[in-house]
């Protein structure tokens, strides 16, 4: 056995000298070689490829490591770029795709290995997107055992990096990186370039660059150039569509042009446009349109557009922020929400702390009957008229934007990083906040209420911007068909007090759909699970709106078969006693639901007869001198103390011989003992001790 061992172990030395060896020898005067990787969508790929052009002819030889069905494998191969490819997948989370991520991700580095041996690149550069993380760790373990010599850098192009490029960071020798606010990620060995521009993005000047518009000419209008990349838009492409209605009273001074979309997808923008004019406009409304708006499926040389245009509508990819500041182009951004590390929503705040755009996020919105996310045409022509009525505004945000951009140009940066180990002008890691997770920032918020106690004020203790993107996402939330999901836009709804989301909360409440048959057998009643419904009647007591359809909420829910909904609705009326315009109503069905079976809803019924009932109700009370739960008996004293200060005529001798019957024990092991301070306090109230 020992021998056979032995045997083995000098096979495996055997084969790693001659492996050694032939890697020394492949690497001896051979011409310098960079492996480039990143993939999975073309804004990983595109500044791949512009590296890869910045460092010939210094490098004579590339290879692209990509995954398939994915942009690498379309675009790389039109740059004459050899590409080869290996297993690699985004990371689930937490999941059941974990193993089969682990799996991947293993293959993806033994693959990686092999191609790397082979090609021996002096390089490896990465810039995101899944594969590039099995690249760069095989890179780093065959360097770790002598197999490889070559210098690994990242490139992260958006404001937070994913967690396999955190992860591969580790392994490079340098990250560069987009923003300043990304250096917090990579505080040992990030180094900010900027953006890697394909060098056909050049700023013009506007009265030339007007002369090779591909539309017809605009005059000595102001342009509006809205885009949502090759693919489109639907968003955008409807917001502006819709905002040709408000807009058509400037149509003597604004030009406004839409990039459709290829329609090479699912979604065909040239088509959807041309709908939603027929269908949202009359015949002699589209001619007025005609005159002041020009859409088409993609313009190729938008280098011109961004130069000619004083506003620009898009998404909020890095690629498009950083064409936009080179050139210093104003925007109203609409970022997508749901993206890797909502990287859209932190490259969109970025450019709006320099002052170079504005944000719209998405809401849910009516479409055909069905909802979707969208913005209002209202409020983007909205936004378009008050910013082409304020040219030092315009102005303002066209310095805001250049402020994006590094000292040095970026591909030049680059080159230094790379091809010379030197270090361009450095900047300043910039503060920056990542966008939290719904439940990481509702945890917060309740520890800094829970901090500052009566003082807490969700305005003044978050920033604007930050609150605006948690208000987008909790209407977004509240339509979700995950129920989980959909509590926590409810909780979300609740805790920024969101008028906007009154309406759907209460259906969300009142809903009585029937959940499918398989999840009634295991006890489910309504589709809309319990929980959601309860907090919604929590959040709609919070945000504190009341009308005729909030009271007709919180009286049906008193009748939810689920008993927390039941106590929340009569929280709900308590809070609102005041405004109930029919009190009779709610005091019948509060007496009802004082003979539930669970304690906690005889108690929310016995505290709202204490805010509304009349002295008919008091012997109801004082007959639960002792009831089986002290926290009922500690109800029914604080309703009865509510009853005399609201001045409701009942007779006090006979009311403070009753209450002294009252059974005063309970198991509330506190300091102070809850039942008894009632029952002092109403005592105080009835003037003796």
């Amino acid at each position: 056995m020992a021998e056979a061992v032995l045997v083995v172990l000098a096979s495996l030395a055997a084969l790693y000298l001659l492996l050694f060896v032939i890697g020394r020898l492949r690497r001896k005067d051979a011409p310098k070689r960079a492996v480039l990787t990143g993939g999975g969508s073309a804004g990983h790929v595109y500044p791949a490829i512009a590296i890869g052009k910045a460092l010939t002819p210094e490098v004579s030889e590339f290879l692209y490591l990509g995954t398939r069905r994915r942009a690498e494998e379309k675009v790389v191969p039109k740059e004459g770029i050899p590409i080869k490819f290996i297993p690699a997948a985004p990371y689930p989370g937490l999941s059941p795709w974990l193993p089969f991520f682990a799996v991947k991700l293993f293959l993806g580095i033994v693959k990686s290995c092999f191609h790397l041996y082979f090609f021996q690149p002096k390089y490896v550069i990465g810039t995101g997107g899944f594969v590039s993380a099995p690249v760069v760790m095989a890179a780093f373990k065959l360097n770790c055992i002598g197999l490889l010599k070559c210098r690994i850098y990242l490139h992260e192009q958006n404001v937070a990096p994913g967690k396999l490029n955190l992860l591969a960071g580790r392994f490079a020798r340098k990250v560069m990186v987009t923003f300043p606010e990304s250096l917090v990620f990579f505080r040992k060995n990030g180094i900010v370039t900027g953006y890697p521009l394909r060098k056909t993005i050049i700023k013009e000047d506007p009265e030339t660059a007007r002369i090779k518009l591909p539309f017809p000419d605009p005059g000595k209008r102001t342009l509006i150039f809205a885009f949502g990349g090759s693919q489109g838009s639907r968003t955008i492409n409807r917001a502006v569509v819709d905002s040709l209605r408000f807009l058509l009273p400037l149509k003597d001074n604004i030009f406004v042009v839409l990039s459709a979309g290829l329609g090479q997808t699912v979604y065909n923008g040239m088509e959807d446009v041309r709908a939603r004019l027929a269908a949202n406009y009359s015949e002699a409304e589209r001619r007025e349109i005609d005159k002041f708006f020009h859409c088409d499926t993609y313009f190729h040389d938008v280098s011109s557009i961004f130069s000619a245009a004083s506003l620009v509508i898009s998404r909020s990819g890095a690629g498009s922020l950083f064409e936009l500041a080179s050139i210093g182009v104003p925007s109203v951004l609409i970022p997508k929400f749901g993206l890797a590390g909502e990287h859209q929503v932190m490259n969109a705040q970025a450019m709006e702390r320099v002052g170079g755009a504005f944000i719209f996020y998405e809401n849910p919105m009516k479409e055909d009957g069905r909802m979707t996310e969208g913005v209002e045409g209202r409020e983007i022509a909205g936004k378009i008229i008050s910013l082409v009525g304020a040219p030092t505004v315009l102005a303002g945000m066209r310095r805001g934007a250049g402020k994006l951009l590094p000292p040095a140009d970026p591909l030049e940066a680059v080159k230094m990083v790379v091809m010379e180990d030197r270090l361009p002008e450095s900047v300043k890691a910039l503060p920056f906040r990542p966008v939290k997770s719904v439940p990481d920032f509702i945890a917060e918020v309740g520890a800094v209420r829970a901090r500052e106690g009566k003082k807490f004020s969700i305005d003044k203790a978050f920033q604007q911007p930050e609150l605006d993107y948690y208000r987008a996402k909790a209407l977004s939330l509240l339509y979700h068909e995950d129920w989980r999901l959909k509590n926590l836009g409810v909780k979300l709804a609740g805790l920024l007090k969101l008028k906007q989301s009154a309406g759907r909360l209460i259906e969300l409440a009142v809903s009585r759909k029937e959940a499918p048959l398989w999840e009634r057998a295991f006890g489910a009643d309504f589709k809309e699970v319990g929980f959601v419904r309860r907090n919604c009647f929590a959040s709609l007591t919070a945000i504190g709106e009341w009308d005729d359809e909030w009271e007709d909420a919180a009286a049906l829910g008193f009748s939810d078969p689920y008993y927390e909904v039941r106590v929340e609705a009569l929280k709900m009326a308590a809070a609102n006693s005041r405004r109930l315009k029919d009190p009779g109503r709610f005091t019948a069905l509060a007496r009802g639901l004082l003979e539930d079976r669970e304690f906690e809803v005889v108690r929310e019924s016995v505290i709202l007869l204490g805010e509304i009932g009349s002295a008919e109700e008091m012997p109801c009370l004082l007959s639960l001198s002792e009831h089986f739960f002290w926290q009922v008996r500690e109800a029914a004293l604080f309703a009865l103390r509510r009853m005399v200060e609201r001045k409701v005529p009942c007779d006090l001798p006979k009311l403070r011989e009753e209450a002294s019957r009252f059974v005063l024990t309970s198991t509330d092991f506190r300091p102070t003992f809850g039942i008894k301070e009632n029952y002092r306090d109403l005592m105080n109230a009835l003037g003796t001790e």
